[in-house]
């Protein structure tokens, strides 16, 4: 039992690859997805002309100034930020 156990834990593991650098597995993107821009840190983004930032709704310091950016972690729509508080 201890032998199937094992060999179910190694092989539930094979067949994914990782992106160099990284332990995660790399992320499916469809064709639309794979010409979007996605968020930043709310501490990286430089916005010096003030205009409307855009956030994810889950993960509130990934911001972008580009309405049709998506989360770069959940891939969410974002939503302009004072609609958000």
């Amino acid at each position: 039992m201890l032998i199937v156990a094992a060999a179910l834990l190694v092989l539930s593991g094979c067949g994914q690859k990782t992106q160099p650098g990284t332990s995660q597995p790399p992320a499916i993107v469809s064709g639309s997805e794979a010409s979007a821009s996605y968020t930043v840190a709310a501490s990286e983004l430089k916005n010096p002309e003030n205009k409307p930032v855009y956030l994810c709704p889950m993960h509130r310091d990934q911001v972008s100034l580009n309405p049709e950016a998506r989360c770069s972690i959940c891939r969410m729509r974002l939503v302009p930020q004072e609609e958000s508080k």
